[in-house]
């Protein structure tokens, strides 16, 4: 991936993700307040139901109160109890609850029950003369002679749904005269403190008694049902009687807050769909949306001009990295600027300078290295052919030698006829002193073969020397090509230490820092790549330094040759010094025997035994020239190994030459 696409991809990340968290950390933070406002605002309403209804309570109480000590009232009581009937004061007392029926409007009904349960009178006209001996509300006032709140039902009167507060009317004695029963409509009393009462947008209040009964209720068809208890949220309302609480009812998730009044045993419940609650939140997220979109193209905007600017340099040496690798030195970056790149473009500058110089000069080595091979090679010819005379001419000693050895055979063949042919033997002589002059002119030519190969070993082995001195010359200009090698190593490990040392500073940033990271990694990837050529660069040199230590090691092998072939031929000048001294000794044997020839037959024992002498030394001389010949065989394979030898450094030059131009450079 180029470098100007990870600053879009890190830039935008850096936009997006801040953004992200803070969406998820406002969306959570709003929706936990929400849930807790919600919370609070349904526990306020659900109160606020609670304590207008408990006030509503403490009001019927108050009236039926007020009623229960009413003379009026009491004194109807009396008198119906002893069979009198004050219609006057019927009116009168029906009129007064009137008055309170129309005042409060959700009273369906107040009725007065004598102490036998029967209904007396009652606002609406219908309780007269009715049992009401087994309900709840009087008997309950009858047995404890206190106020009474009775469970939720239908109204023995109307038939509608209603829950009654009784109270006891008591004589001067505290007996029961009556009870006054104040009945409350509770779709009346829903309609003026539950449907107006709304929570939220769809969310509601409701009210339950103790067992599950329904008896307030946004929906009328809800009161005084239980259907409630058939969910398990309903259940757990029942049971606990205070607390919030979550909930999904039919397929809607709900928050209700409840609370329960002992005294009326009643549970007020408030409750309102989740959705109402997170309403806020998708507003939000559609802000959060809006703005992290743009962030992101904002982001993309910048990192591309930045990822431009950043990369266009880093790819021109990126480049300019590959040509080296493959050889090329002529390049030089033209990067200006003072930032890492920068200086990292002069340094490799520098760099490629230093090597070119190197290079330049290890080339001419190896040119000269070629010329020195070239002479030797000529040389070493030179010294073949010397060597091929050399062989020459031992061979021809060598067979004067044999033929001087068959002659002094015949010599001792003829010494019984010694006195018959003296004249014979004067001419054998004369023969053997013209043969030993011939040796003895050869001998000598040998020696100044000898010396004449002598001169030309030790030009060979000053040709040599020069050869030794060039080598090593050029194994130093490799030895600084490799440490200037390591130098660029070492720039690239530092340029690597640097991006590494750029990366923690950028991380000390911070936020703003982190879209520097990636620069400083590219630097640290850019200094491996430096790093991995200086190693390619280490090998050629290596496989340079190696080339020329086999051309050292053949070199020296070499002199090592010739200073053996400069050994040998001092040898064989010592074996032809000894032919010479003893093929000059020959005439003068040869002058005594013709000086004692007219005593030849006197001294033939003497002469006989000078022959033999004379055979011996012919033998001598026989053996010796066999030696120069072996000798002379073994210089003419050392010459020809010179030749070898010669040929391996003109190609290992070849090869060095090779190697160095695979390096451009000006």
């Amino acid at each position: 991936m180029k470098i100007k696409s990870k600053f879009i991809m890190i830039i935008t990340s850096f936009s997006i993700i801040p953004l992200i968290i803070a969406g998820i950390l406002i969306f959570f933070i709003n929706s936990r307040i929400s849930t807790d406002i919600a919370k609070n605002n349904l526990t306020n309403q659900e109160r606020s139901v609670k304590t207008s209804l408990e006030n509503l309570e403490a009001i019927m109480e108050k009236i039926g109160n007020e009623m229960s000590y009413s003379k009026n009232i009491i004194d109807y009581l009396s008198e119906t109890s002893l069979g009198k009937k004050d219609s006057v004061l019927e009116d009168e007392i029906i009129n007064e609850f009137k008055r309170y029926q129309i005042h409060y409007e959700f009273y369906e009904d107040i009725i007065l029950i004598d102490k036998n349960g029967m209904g007396i009178l009652d606002a609406v006209g219908g309780a007269s003369g009715k049992d009401l001996s087994k309900t709840d509300y009087f008997m309950e006032v009858k047995k404890q002679k206190r106020i009474y709140i009775s469970p939720a039902g239908k109204s023995d009167i109307t038939k509608k749904p209603v829950f009654a507060i009784s109270e006891p009317v008591l004589d001067k004695n505290g007996e029961l005269l009556g009870v006054i029963v104040q009945t409350i409509n509770l779709k009346l009393l829903s309609k003026k403190y539950i449907i107006n009462n709304k929570v939220g947008e769809t969310g509601y209040i409701y009210i339950l008694q103790s067992d599950g009964t329904t008896i307030a209720h946004p929906n009328e068809s809800e009161i005084l049902n239980k259907t409630i208890l058939n969910n398990d949220f309903g259940k757990k309302i029942v049971s606990t009687k205070k607390g919030i609480m979550e909930y999904n009812y039919g397929g809607i998730e709900k928050l209700s807050a409840y609370d329960y009044n002992e005294n009326l045993g009643w549970i007020f419940v408030a409750t309102v769909p989740m959705s109402e609650i997170t309403k806020a939140n998708v507003t939000i997220i559609k802000v959060i949306l809006f703005i992290t979109i743009l962030c992101v193209v904002l982001s993309a905007i910048m990192a591309i001009f930045i990822g431009k600017s950043m990369s266009q340099p880093i790819e021109k040496v990126s480049k300019s990295m590959d040509e080296i690798a493959q050889g090329d030195f002529t390049i030089r970056l033209n990067i200006k600027g003072e930032d890492e790149i920068g200086n990292m473009s002069n340094k490799l500058n520098t760099t490629l300078n230093s090597v070119s110089d190197s290079l330049r000069v290890v080339k001419n080595a190896s040119l000269q290295l070629g010329e020195s091979a070239s002479v030797l090679s000529n040389t070493s010819v030179g010294m073949v052919s010397a060597a091929n005379e050399v062989s020459y001419s031992i061979q021809e000693i060598s067979k004067g030698a044999t033929s001087q050895a068959e002659e002094l055979s015949d010599v001792l063949g003829l010494l019984t006829n010694l006195v018959r042919e003296i004249d014979m033997v004067e001419q054998k002589l004369s023969e053997v002193n013209n043969n030993t002059k011939s040796a003895e002119n050869k001998a000598v030519e040998g020696e100044d073969k000898i010396y004449e190969l002598i001169h030309i070993i030790v030009k060979i082995k000053q040709s040599y020397d020069i050869v030794i001195q060039k080598v090593n010359g050029l194994s130093s200009t490799v030895f600084e090509i490799g440490k200037i090698t390591d130098a660029i190593s070492n720039i690239a490990e530092q340029t690597n230490l640097l991006a590494l040392n750029a990366s923690i500073e950028a991380a000390r940033a911070g936020e703003h820092g982190k879209g520097f990271t990636v620069v400083a990694e590219e630097v640290r990837k850019l200094a491996e790549e430096s790093n991995i050529s200086s190693k390619q660069i280490i090998g050629l040199v290596k496989s340079i330094t190696s080339e020329t230590n086999e051309v050292m090691e053949n070199s020296n092998k070499v002199g090592k040759l010739l200073e053996e072939q400069a050994v040998t031929a001092n040898d064989t000048i010592i074996s032809f010094e000894d032919i010479i001294s003893s093929v000059k000794s020959v005439p003068k044997f040869i002058d005594e025997t013709e000086d004692t020839l007219g005593n030849a037959v006197k001294d033939n024992k003497i002469v006989l035994e000078k022959i033999q002498k004379i055979s011996a030394v012919a033998q001598d001389i026989s053996a010796t020239s066999q030696e120069i010949s072996a000798s002379s065989e073994e210089l003419l394979a050392s010459s020809e190994e010179v030749s070898h030898m010669a040929s391996n450094v003109d190609k290992d030059s070849s090869k060095l030459r090779t190697k160095i131009d695979l390096f451009k450079i000006k």
